[in-house]
């Protein structure tokens, strides 16, 4: 997480909330693994769950994920950051889930297994697209049309902005 920060604070406003956006997804990832585990020891302990680390980390890695997501919106982009989220979570709740859990990705035949790799393939070159279009913007282009703010004379009197009227409340 600090060498995301780190590197991501060097990093023009595309690439630093595609960074922070796989950072969280990542974590997030992590985080449905650690749900793995904590249903685990729900099961076999109850309430003495409290002794064991899995809530705590669960709980430290989610809000470390959340801090991610959010930086990651305010960085940039949603074309960017949000994709890279949906794009890392799974990936990396799988691995660690095959890794860690012993989990078994259960495919009947090569047509589901190729479906499989298949659905990767897309989601990441889906991804991929997504940050590169919102990559291609140029600098400062607005993401929506903002209406000019009211002026304000010496009178205190508030003026509208052009062809708009004031309503009495």
């Amino acid at each position: 997480t600090a060498l995301a920060w780190a590197t991501a604070s060097r990093l023009d406003t595309i690439r630093r909330s595609l960074v922070l956006g796989l950072t969280a997804g990542m974590l997030f990832g992590v985080t449905s693994a650690l749900m793995k585990s904590f249903a685990d020891v729900v099961t076999s302990d109850g309430w003495r769950l409290f002794v064991h680390w899995e809530p705590y980390t669960m709980v430290a890695v989610g809000i470390a994920g959340f801090v991610m997501m959010q930086s990651a919106f305010q960085a940039g982009d949603l074309r960017t950051s949000l994709p890279a989220i949906d794009l890392a979570e799974p990936l990396v709740a799988g691995t660690v889930g095959v890794l860690l859990f012993s989990e078994k990705l259960r495919v009947h035949g090569p047509i589901q297994g190729a479906a499989a790799v298949l659905a990767v393939v897309v989601m990441a070159v889906s991804a991929i697209r997504l940050a590169r279009s919102a990559a291609g913007e140029p600098p400062g282009a607005p993401d929506a049309v903002v209406d000019e703010p009211a002026r304000v004379d010496d009178e205190a009197s508030v003026e509208p902005p052009e062809g708009r009227s004031i309503e009495p409340v």
